[in-house]
């Protein structure tokens, strides 16, 4: 249903704003400081897409309450065969959603919208095929803040072990809360209870606990003819991100010194195509909630 409303939206919007390329129908957040940055959000829309791939026509970008819509118009007939079978070989779309997201995350404005829990997503109308489809695609605070801390923290891994810690605030923590952690972790590993997943593709394939740190290995089996995103394994990891870094449990492991250590290997027709190893750890979730 909000598909068929948005394709809605798309013809009557694009009709009446050729000019503008933002939507004049806008439902504003009630807080003024938001209200203030969305507004400058909307008026720089064009400012903000990067260089178009052939076939694609940014048609405007919408706000409603805390939701903020780019809408794109994916044309197959306005491109040649040659960049068709590009297109795909090279998954284009799946790239430039990624750069739609990288340049939100640089942006002032749109990063502050997220740190208020604002959502920006992407609407992608696909037409000129055997039939018109819409792709979506969310933007999560996570992924930001995966593209901005290194991918592995080695000085967490390298201090699994070390069991005189502190707290924030300098006090030294209760060795016996250290050991407790330490055997939840092996009980978890022992049960393959994972803390999460970063999405329903992915399959829990390996758990281990290492003193403080929980390792989970992950596999995903792309779809016959899919292929990958150039920002997969920031996807990956910012979804973990926005799952850890909001968990209360999470955290209270996360401020003793636990780390979650993730190995995730993607295969295509049996064989591994690409993989990725990333942690979460106290100092991500810092960043995560500050921000």
């Amino acid at each position: 249903m909000k598909i068929f409303i948005c394709l809605c939206l798309l013809l009557a919007v694009s009709a009446c704003s050729a000019g503008s390329r933002y939507a004049e129908d806008v439902n504003w957040p009630t807080d003024p400081s938001e209200r203030l940055v969305a507004e400058d959000y909307l008026k720089k829309a064009d400012e903000d897409i990067p260089e178009l791939p052939p076939g694609m026509a940014f048609v405007f970008r919408s706000l409603d309450n805390k939701l903020i819509s780019d809408y794109f118009d994916y044309g197959l007939t306005r491109m040649t065969p040659n960049q068709i079978r590009d297109a795909y070989q090279e998954n284009v779309l799946g790239n430039f959603i990624s750069d739609l997201k990288t340049r939100a995350c640089n942006d002032p404005d749109a990063r502050f919208l997220l740190g208020n829990n604002f959502t920006y997503e992407v609407f992608v109308k696909i037409s000129g095929g055997k039939k018109t489809k819409t792709v979506r695609n969310e933007l999560d605070k996570g992924f930001c803040i995966a593209g901005e801390r290194p991918f592995v923290d080695r000085q967490a891994i390298d201090g699994r072990f070390n069991m005189v810690r502190y707290w924030p605030n300098g006090e030294q923590i209760d060795y016996r809360l250290i050991e407790k952690l330490t055997g939840t972790f092996q009980l978890l590993a022992a049960r393959f209870d994972t803390p999460n997943i970063p999405n329903s593709g992915f399959t829990v394939t390996d758990m281990k606990a290492d003193g403080l740190m929980l390792s989970i290995s992950l596999r995903q089996t792309l779809r016959k003819n899919a292929k990958l995103n150039k920002s997969w394994d920031q996807t990956a990891k910012g979804q973990s991100l926005d799952q850890i870094c909001t968990s209360a449990n999470h955290l209270a492991a996360l401020t003793v010194g636990a780390v979650y250590a993730y190995a995730v290997d993607v295969s295509a027709d049996e064989n591994i195509a690409d993989s990725s190893r990333y942690t979460v750890s106290y100092p991500d979730c810092l960043l995560y909630n500050r921000k």
